[in-house]
């Protein structure tokens, strides 16, 4: 007699270190292959420049996918980052017809952060007198195709394949997205895409894994961003007394904000101090950029967060406008104004900045992670009186420019860890989602402190980790 059919999956990483998250799932099924994708996200930033080479986050964008998208049957979004769902239409637009499977609150938002990627990419082509990613008709041909699901609820987005969708602090409606793989006569696979994690958020209560998903083998896919450092060697928060301080001799403080979850998460932080007597509810804020508005309204009327955090707006709270913003930034009254983007890049800070860079009486406060290339880089790291590049234009640095790390949305190693010891038995881990040496690092990190682990292994680079029952490997290209 021939031997029983064994039932195996490989695993296959896109990306190399944070941005652009995209993993392709291949299932040796008695039948055939069965492909599937874990988010499709753009890459940004200049992560990927490599000593002697420069290779951009938009050559990675354009290039081709390392498979062939007709062939994935469907595709499972983690949360609504750009660097995780950035190109979804792109997707489609090369061939793509399946479903997108996400819960509902990410179902929600992806039509703002889909929105806003393609206006985004339609003018860095215009800029550089390239053709544009993809059009807002893929964007609508992407929403179209969007099955969303409440948590914990098993759904079935193939035959032999279930999946459910457990809560993560990462992000207003990211999930931990648990994947069972079953075939007649054949022993199952388990699989936990962590994708980004936090253990909770201000903003909704997470409710915690059930019970039995820690008690069978299972195979886990985790992210490192921060695998290098633990959380007592984080950023102490400073960002309350900054503001306070800056505000005895600033008139005005500009904030770039992430326009999801960081803005609404810096105008809570304004609000409490309010309430604690520190900042005067007389001090007007205001908030400026179409999408932190925009999810703004969906925080407080559409999205499932805490009933008591609905009413996160501090005090004096106004919505900007273009056509007042020159009016408020000249006039002498102290205020405090929140922008996109974060790293100052897009946006109205692009307007704001030249304004107010070379203003005594102004401030800029970062609140998260700024890359190289980035206009909030130099900013932060330019000495008072030296010449910062704003475009065309040469502005000399006179205003104070001050940042702060503690509101990461991601845990650090020993987070990380203290989530994975809960597990009586992890087959493999594979390691994702952090720059090529923090994965190394955590790796590491893992073999020394994770003993409830048979293997880890690091994805990214094109290599392809083989998951089954009865036999582990390591294969050493992409599975086509």
């Amino acid at each position: 007699m021939g031997s029983q059919f064994k039932l195996r999956v490989d695993i296959c990483s896109e990306h190399e270190n944070v941005t652009g998250s995209c993993t392709q799932v291949t299932i040796h099924m008695p039948d055939g292959k069965v492909k599937f994708l874990i988010d499709c996200g753009l890459y940004q930033g200049d992560e990927y420049a490599k000593e002697g080479e420069e290779v951009s986050s938009e050559l990675r964008n354009r290039a081709p996918f390392s498979f062939e998208p007709e062939d994935i049957r469907f595709v499972l979004v983690t949360h609504n980052h750009t660097d995780h769902v950035g190109r979804l239409p792109l997707l489609y637009k090369r061939g793509y017809t399946g479903l997108i499977h996400t819960t509902k609150d990410t179902s929600k938002m992806l039509s703002l952060s889909l929105g806003d990627s393609e206006k985004v990419l339609k003018m860095n082509a215009d800029e550089n007198g390239l053709s544009q990613l993809y059009a807002m008709s893929d964007v609508r041909t992407t929403l179209e195709n969007v099955a969303s699901h409440d948590f914990e609820k098993w759904f079935e987005p193939y035959p032999g394949i279930k999946v459910i969708f457990f809560m993560n602090g990462h992000l207003i409606g990211s999930a931990l997205t648990f994947i069972h793989i079953s075939a007649p006569g054949c022993e199952s696979i388990d699989i936990l895409a962590m994708g980004d994690y936090k253990a909770n958020n201000a903003f909704f209560a997470v409710r915690e894994l059930p019970f039995w998903v820690s008690k069978i083998p299972i195979n886990i896919i985790t992210e490192s961003t921060y695998g290098h450092i633990d959380s007592t060697e984080a950023k102490r928060p400073v960002f309350a007394n900054n503001i306070i301080e800056l505000l005895e001799t600033k008139n005005l403080i500009l904030i770039p904000v992430f326009s999801l979850a960081r803005g609404q998460e810096i105008m809570y932080e304004l609000k409490k101090l309010q309430e604690s007597g520190r900042l005067s509810k007389d001090i007007p804020i205001y908030a400026d950029g179409r999408l932190l508005i925009d999810y703004c309204n969906m925080y407080k009327y559409r999205l499932n967060i805490s009933e008591n955090m609905k009413d996160f707006y501090p005090v004096n709270l106004n919505f900007m406008n273009k056509e007042i913003r020159d009016v408020i930034i000249k006039s002498h009254m102290k205020k405090i104004i929140l922008t996109t983007s974060g790293m100052a890049n897009h946006g109205p800070a692009q307007e704001y900045i030249p304004k107010i860079i070379e203003r005594k009486d102004s401030a800029i406060h970062f609140v998260g992670y700024t890359a190289p290339t980035t206009l909030g880089y130099h900013l932060i790291n330019a000495k008072e009186g030296e010449i910062v590049q704003i475009g065309d234009v040469p502005k000399k640095k006179k205003c104070e420019v001050r940042t702060t790390g503690e509101f990461s949305t991601h845990a650090k190693r020993d987070e990380l860890l203290d989530f994975l010891k809960q597990f009586d038995n992890i087959n493999s881990l594979l390691i994702q989602h952090g720059e090529i040496a923090v994965k190394e690092k955590f790796s590491e990190y893992c073999k020394q402190n994770l003993h409830n682990c048979k293997r880890i292994e690091i994805l990214g680079n094109g290599n392809t980790v083989c998951l089954s029952p009865w036999k582990i490997e390591k294969v050493s290209e992409n599975v086509k």
